[in-house]
């Protein structure tokens, strides 16, 4: 999952208008201090984190984190043994060949 997280401290408004202007489709999250000190603090934007399923942070990028070099770390990550490693991976496979990010299914 991609998740973004606004360090703008001019207000939801501002990141909400950026988004639609840009056609962001994933979750924007508006940062606090506490939230930044708990990924190591910000050191500039763009930065980019990788988290493992065990919710540990694996990669920290500082600046614009190409595609190519994203989807290898994303797969290594994936290729990781785990639970639900195999339904993870075959997630990720369908995104990738639909172009769409997997959404939960909250539907019971």
């Amino acid at each position: 999952m991609i998740l973004g997280l606004s360090t703008d401290r001019d207000g939801r408004a501002v990141v909400e208008s950026f988004v639609d202007d840009r056609g962001v489709t994933y979750p924007i999250a508006m940062s606090t201090a506490s939230l930044e000190r708990q990924f190591g603090g910000l050191r500039g934007l763009p930065m980019s984190f990788l988290v493992d399923r065990s919710g540990q942070i694996r990669h920290k990028v500082f600046g614009y984190f190409a595609g190519p070099t994203l989807r290898l770390a994303v797969r290594r990550l994936l290729d990781e043994e785990g639970p639900d490693a195999a339904i993870t991976r075959a997630r990720h496979r369908a995104g990738a060949r639909s172009g769409t990010a997997h959404q939960p299914n909250n539907s019971p």
